[in-house]
This record gives C-alpha cells, structure tokens and sequence, in this order.
C-alpha cells in the first residue's frame, strides 16, 4: 500500500482512546491527513467484521490499532443487511451464542456507545 495513495483519499482520521490504547481510524474520500508511521495491527474494511475486530483490539489494549476502508465505515454489505436476529436453535452451544448475542446487542448503547435500536417482538 502506498502511503501517497491512501493520504490523497482520506476524508477522517480520528484517534479513539479505548482501553488506553490508540484506534487511529481512516477512511477514503477528499481530505489529506498522513496516516501514522506505524501500527501495531494493520484491519482493512469497516464493515461489520472489522470495526468489531479493530475497537475489541483496542479495548484489550492492543497498542496503536489501525483501520482502513475504502469508503465510509460501515457502508458496504454491512449497510444492507436485513435487521432479523435469529433466537431458536436445537443445540447447546448456539443457544447460548444466540443468548449472549442479544445481551450484547441490548447493552451496545453502553459498550461501544451507539445505540441500534434494538427492538425484542414474537
């Protein structure tokens, strides 16, 4: 990756203090800011697996965590996702994974602190 070609596309660049650590995030459009020198870890796509990935990195304290996306966070496949949360398994295992979902998705206003409107029906 060229530094020149991702600094000629950055629209934000923001430092995130999450667990003492640094989560520089950055993403494509008009703008010039220069990316950091170094990274301790390098997460390329904003969408649902990466943002995730880069602030529980972060939040564990993993030093200088950097995100990269071609576009704004979250706006690729991740934005057209259907809302539906899957809650009826036949085993164990992924009855407690479903349980555990919800919760997280219940205290996401909290942690990471935005909220998702979450609404429980049926």
């Amino acid at each position: 990756m060229e530094d020149e070609w991702w600094t000629s596309r950055l629209a934000a660049m923001v430092a995130v203090r999450a667990g003492g650590s640094t989560l520089w995030v950055a993403t494509a459009g008009r703008g010039m800011q220069r990316l950091p020198e170094r990274a301790g870890v390098v997460v390329i796509g904003g969408g649902v697996i990466g943002t995730s990935t880069a602030f529980h990195l972060s939040e564990a304290g993993v030093e200088d965590v950097l995100l990269l996306d071609g576009g704004a966070l979250g706006g690729g496949s991740t934005s057209k996702a259907a809302g539906g949360v899957r809650a009826m398994f036949s085993d164990e295992l992924n009855i407690r994974l479903g349980m555990r979902s919800l919760e997280a998705f219940a205290d996401f206003g909290r942690r990471p602190g935005q909220e998702i409107d979450l609404r429980r029906v049926g």
